[in-house]
């Protein structure tokens, strides 16, 4: 739902400027956000699910968004560590550059499977939970 807030507000903005948007773009940017943020958020489920603990769920997502953030911006600074940008969510939503460059369904495909794989485990982890209510 942000996702689509994001993009009415950028097009009923560029009306104020005389540049318009590339709107396909524009949606291939938001989409590509879109997937990043759920994987994070899946993440924080998926985390939550396993462990039942609020706490480490978003301990281990904040973590993790922070050190892949961290990963996708240095590594390609440290000879030898190239190789990491490929373990960081960031480097797919940003490597193709989607707001001037359109859609990527090579990197979209990886951020959507990561999703599926993530809710995979938060369903098996929230099944193997006992959530039942006691009865009184």
């Amino acid at each position: 739902m942000l996702g689509l807030v994001v993009l009415v507000v950028v097009l009923s903005g560029s009306l104020l400027y005389d540049g318009w948007p590339n709107v396909a773009n524009l949606i291939a940017a938001v989409v590509s956000a879109i997937l990043m943020g759920l994987t994070y958020g899946l993440l924080a489920l998926a985390a939550g699910a396993v462990s039942g603990r609020r706490g480490l769920a978003m301990g281990v997502a904040s973590g993790l968004a922070v050190a892949t953030y961290i990963i996708n911006g240095l590594a390609p600074l440290v000879e030898g560590l190239d190789w990491a940008v490929w373990l960081s969510p960031f480097h797919y939503y940003l490597d193709h550059n989607p707001l001037q460059n359109g859609f990527h369904v090579g990197n979209a495909a990886v951020l959507a499977g990561l999703c599926a794989f993530l809710l995979g485990i938060a369903v098996w982890g929230f099944r193997r939970r006992d959530v039942g209510v006691a009865r009184s």
